[in-house]
């Protein structure tokens, strides 16, 4: 839809519902204007300890069913096991291919949004593998990427994510809403966006990060004068890491399955 617009745009940002901004406008627009052509995702190769089993299940079993409604998980995850244990041979990953893995947030230029489009038009086998996939969204725009010939896209990729995600949660499947309580953190955090909110639960912590972000474009806009914004884009200096800890350069990758 980006593509197709007719509009210029320069960066992409994937966001849901329950993300916010944490920095200005101003302030995350000359982020990417001092970062050009920088992909910030996280990834890593698979198998990863961060996923049990290291995610092999990812690739190498069918997912069937729905299991966004809660009133057939149960179902959609029997008839899963079933038909991996004894109807379906295994997947093979599509040809040629490493697999990587990263949680699905990222922001992008639209080279590198070009890229995705133009690969998937190349092999429409890789989209349809994806049909029978489980959480295809963690794992298709990082092997696509990490993949790629392009030395450009190669060379601008960058293990973070730019969202802070805090972990320290009693259900370790899901990262912790955060209120208000997260507030100082936040703000001290280098990311530009932060998960998850429920106003539901506390909006008070969004009223707070909109009076943060409102003083800090005033500032900005204020000085009136062009300004380079350098910041350490390594994600060990974030807060905080994600379970995966990522951070491995794209030239150590080494993994086990044949492409």
């Amino acid at each position: 839809a980006v593509a197709e617009s007719g509009r210029r745009f320069d960066v992409v940002s994937l966001i849901i519902g329950q993300d916010y901004p944490l920095r200005s406008n101003a302030y995350i627009d000359q982020f990417f204007a001092s970062n050009p052509s920088k992909i910030f995702m996280e990834f890593w190769p698979m198998p990863a300890e961060v996923w049990a089993g290291g995610g092999l299940d990812r690739i190498y079993d069918y997912h069937f069913g729905d299991r966004r409604r809660r009133s057939r998980q149960k179902t959609s995850t029997w008839i899963t096991r079933l038909c991996n244990a004894s109807v379906f041979l295994k997947r093979r990953f599509p040809r040629g291919l490493k697999p990587f893995g990263g949680w699905q947030w990222w922001s992008m230029p639209m080279g590198a949004a070009n890229e995705i489009l133009q690969f998937v038009e190349r092999r429409p086998d890789f989209l349809h593998y994806h049909r029978w996939s489980l959480l295809p969204d963690e794992m298709f725009f990082q092997t696509i990427l990490l993949n790629s010939d392009a030395e450009g896209i190669r060379n601008n990729l960058v293990n973070n994510c730019l969202r802070f995600v805090y972990w320290d949660n009693p259900n370790p499947l899901t990262p912790a809403t955060l209120t208000e309580n997260y507030f100082e953190a936040l703000i001290a955090s280098k990311s530009l966006f932060a998960r998850k909110f429920d106003i539901l639960k506390d909006a008070a912590i969004v009223d707070k990060l909109d009076m943060s972000r409102a003083q800090e474009e005033k500032r900005l806009r204020e000085q009136n004068a062009a300004w380079s914004l350098v910041e350490d884009l390594s994600r060990s200096t974030d807060f905080p890491k994600s379970p995966a800890s990522p951070g491995t350069k794209v030239a150590l990758f080494k993994s086990p399955i044949t492409p």
